[in-house]
């Protein structure tokens, strides 16, 4: 093969992963665009919830009480985990 047909085929090959790799980022691009549109949506579903929903301020206060109790809990265990430690570091020296 002479050279120059060497380089022809590497500049199609080229131009054929160049045209792919585009052809893929439009597509992660329109993918992106629609997962934007979907979020925006979604965000004004719960703003809406939020703005005309009796019940959801109940919902809130029943999921705060919740989270803040299983952190505390959470707490809780640390600290007498960290006392066992403690305890049995001291023991062994």
């Amino acid at each position: 093969m002479l050279d120059s047909e060497l380089l022809n085929n590497q500049i199609i090959m080229m131009r054929k992963t160049r045209d792919s790799t585009r052809l893929d980022y439009e597509k992660e691009m329109e993918r992106l665009r629609h997962l934007q549109q979907q979020s925006v949506k979604q965000e004004a579903i719960v703003k809406h919830f939020k703005n005309n929903n009796e019940v959801y301020p109940k919902i809130r206060k029943t999921v705060e009480g919740k989270v803040h109790s299983s952190l505390s809990d959470r707490r809780m265990e640390l600290r007498l985990d960290l006392a066992y430690q403690l305890a049995n570091s001291s023991s062994r020296q």
